[in-house]
Protein backbone atom coordinates (compact mmCIF):
# COMPACT_ATOMS: atom_id res chain seq x y z
CA UNK A 1 0.00 0.00 0.00
CA UNK A 2 0.98 3.55 -0.66
CA UNK A 3 1.08 6.00 1.97
CA UNK A 4 -1.99 7.89 0.25
CA UNK A 5 -4.24 4.58 0.89
CA UNK A 6 -3.13 5.02 4.63
CA UNK A 7 -4.81 7.20 7.79
CA UNK A 8 -2.75 10.17 7.40
CA UNK A 9 -2.74 9.93 11.45
CA UNK A 10 -1.34 6.69 12.51
CA UNK A 11 -1.03 4.76 9.01
CA UNK A 12 -3.34 2.24 10.07
CA UNK A 13 -5.50 0.45 7.09
CA UNK A 14 -8.61 2.15 6.27
CA UNK A 15 -12.39 -0.07 6.58
CA UNK A 16 -16.04 0.59 5.87
CA UNK A 17 -14.87 2.81 2.54
CA UNK A 18 -18.20 4.33 1.06
CA UNK A 19 -19.01 6.79 -1.25
CA UNK A 20 -20.54 10.02 0.20
CA UNK A 21 -20.98 12.26 -2.97
CA UNK A 22 -20.17 12.08 -6.49
CA UNK A 23 -20.42 15.27 -8.99
CA UNK A 24 -19.73 15.76 -12.79
CA UNK A 25 -18.44 19.20 -14.40
CA UNK A 26 -19.42 20.39 -17.72
CA UNK A 27 -16.00 19.16 -19.21
CA UNK A 28 -16.93 15.81 -18.66
CA UNK A 29 -14.81 15.51 -15.59
CA UNK A 30 -16.13 15.08 -12.20
CA UNK A 31 -15.26 13.60 -8.82
CA UNK A 32 -16.11 11.20 -6.01
CA UNK A 33 -16.03 12.13 -1.80
CA UNK A 34 -15.18 8.94 -0.22
CA UNK A 35 -15.85 7.84 3.25
CA UNK A 36 -13.64 5.55 5.79
CA UNK A 37 -12.48 4.88 9.16
CA UNK A 38 -9.17 4.15 10.38
CA UNK A 39 -9.22 0.25 11.15
CA UNK A 40 -6.16 1.20 13.69
CA UNK A 41 -7.22 4.40 15.85
CA UNK A 42 -11.59 4.83 14.76
CA UNK A 43 -10.77 8.18 12.99
CA UNK A 44 -13.51 9.11 10.46
CA UNK A 45 -11.75 9.87 6.93
CA UNK A 46 -11.90 11.43 3.62
CA UNK A 47 -11.06 10.96 0.59
CA UNK A 48 -11.64 13.18 -2.76
CA UNK A 49 -10.65 11.52 -6.09
CA UNK A 50 -10.85 14.08 -8.41
CA UNK A 51 -8.40 15.73 -11.46
CA UNK A 52 -5.43 17.30 -9.72
CA UNK A 53 -6.06 16.43 -5.59
CA UNK A 54 -4.23 14.79 -3.88
CA UNK A 55 -5.61 10.88 -3.18
CA UNK A 56 -4.42 11.10 0.10
CA UNK A 57 -7.24 10.11 2.79
CA UNK A 58 -7.45 13.25 5.34
CA UNK A 59 -8.95 13.56 8.91
CA UNK A 60 -11.95 15.75 9.47
CA UNK A 61 -11.15 16.17 12.70
CA UNK A 62 -10.09 19.60 14.84
CA UNK A 63 -7.08 19.44 16.61
CA UNK A 64 -7.21 18.37 20.57
CA UNK A 65 -5.95 22.40 21.17
CA UNK A 66 -9.06 23.85 19.36
CA UNK A 67 -11.46 21.97 21.85
CA UNK A 68 -13.38 23.90 24.42
CA UNK A 69 -15.24 22.10 27.00
CA UNK A 70 -17.53 18.66 26.85
CA UNK A 71 -21.10 19.04 26.65
CA UNK A 72 -23.44 17.69 28.98
CA UNK A 73 -25.62 14.63 28.65
CA UNK A 74 -28.26 16.70 29.94
CA UNK A 75 -27.46 19.08 26.84
CA UNK A 76 -27.26 16.61 24.26
CA UNK A 77 -31.42 16.58 23.47
CA UNK A 78 -31.63 20.28 23.47
CA UNK A 79 -28.99 19.92 20.58
CA UNK A 80 -30.21 17.05 18.76
CA UNK A 81 -34.29 18.90 18.65
CA UNK A 82 -32.09 22.49 17.13
CA UNK A 83 -30.28 20.15 14.17
CA UNK A 84 -33.18 17.79 13.53
CA UNK A 85 -35.17 20.82 12.72
CA UNK A 86 -33.56 21.36 9.88
CA UNK A 87 -33.96 17.54 7.48
CA UNK A 88 -30.07 17.71 6.43
CA UNK A 89 -29.09 18.45 9.24
CA UNK A 90 -30.86 16.10 11.60
CA UNK A 91 -29.62 13.17 9.55
CA UNK A 92 -25.48 14.55 9.51
CA UNK A 93 -26.04 15.36 13.34
CA UNK A 94 -27.38 11.42 14.00
CA UNK A 95 -24.53 10.26 12.15
CA UNK A 96 -22.33 12.07 14.07
CA UNK A 97 -23.54 11.02 17.60
CA UNK A 98 -23.83 6.95 15.84
CA UNK A 99 -19.91 7.37 15.91
CA UNK A 100 -19.38 7.48 19.73
CA UNK A 101 -19.03 4.32 21.80
CA UNK A 102 -19.48 4.04 25.52
CA UNK A 103 -16.67 6.44 27.35
CA UNK A 104 -16.97 8.86 24.68
CA UNK A 105 -17.69 12.40 25.32
CA UNK A 106 -18.87 15.24 22.47
CA UNK A 107 -16.75 18.43 22.80
CA UNK A 108 -17.45 21.79 21.42
CA UNK A 109 -14.60 23.38 19.87
CA UNK A 110 -13.65 26.64 17.74
CA UNK A 111 -11.45 26.67 14.66
CA UNK A 112 -8.85 28.64 13.68
CA UNK A 113 -11.32 29.99 11.29
CA UNK A 114 -14.29 31.21 13.85
CA UNK A 115 -16.11 27.83 12.49
CA UNK A 116 -17.84 26.23 15.50
CA UNK A 117 -18.69 22.69 15.81
CA UNK A 118 -18.66 19.39 18.20
CA UNK A 119 -15.80 16.48 18.00
CA UNK A 120 -16.34 13.32 18.99
CA UNK A 121 -13.20 12.67 21.72
CA UNK A 122 -12.19 9.68 22.71
CA UNK A 123 -9.29 9.26 25.68
CA UNK A 124 -8.71 13.08 24.94
CA UNK A 125 -8.48 12.35 20.50
CA UNK A 126 -10.61 14.23 18.63
CA UNK A 127 -12.16 11.42 16.16
CA UNK A 128 -14.89 12.99 14.07
CA UNK A 129 -16.67 16.46 13.85
CA UNK A 130 -19.59 18.15 12.94
CA UNK A 131 -19.70 21.14 11.84
CA UNK A 132 -22.77 23.79 12.73
CA UNK A 133 -24.77 25.36 10.30
CA UNK A 134 -23.83 29.54 10.15
CA UNK A 135 -26.79 30.97 12.19
CA UNK A 136 -28.17 33.12 9.20
CA UNK A 137 -27.98 30.03 6.95
CA UNK A 138 -30.07 27.70 9.64
CA UNK A 139 -32.43 30.89 9.89
CA UNK A 140 -32.55 30.92 6.26
CA UNK A 141 -33.15 27.01 5.61
CA UNK A 142 -35.92 27.28 8.80
CA UNK A 143 -38.02 29.73 6.88
CA UNK A 144 -37.83 28.08 3.05
CA UNK A 145 -38.87 24.59 4.84
CA UNK A 146 -41.56 26.52 7.03
CA UNK A 147 -42.76 28.49 3.56
CA UNK A 148 -43.29 24.85 1.83
CA UNK A 149 -45.02 23.27 4.74
CA UNK A 150 -47.86 25.60 4.38
CA UNK A 151 -48.21 25.67 0.76
CA UNK A 152 -48.50 22.20 0.31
Amino acid sequence: MTPDELCPLCGGTVAEVRGLMHWSEYDGVGGTILGGRCSACDTDLRRRVARGESPAWRALVPPPELLRAAVSAEELPALTARFERVTLFGQWWAEFLAYRQPGDEVWRFTGVDGTEGFAIVRQGRPLTQFLTPDPDFERGLLEREAKQSRSA
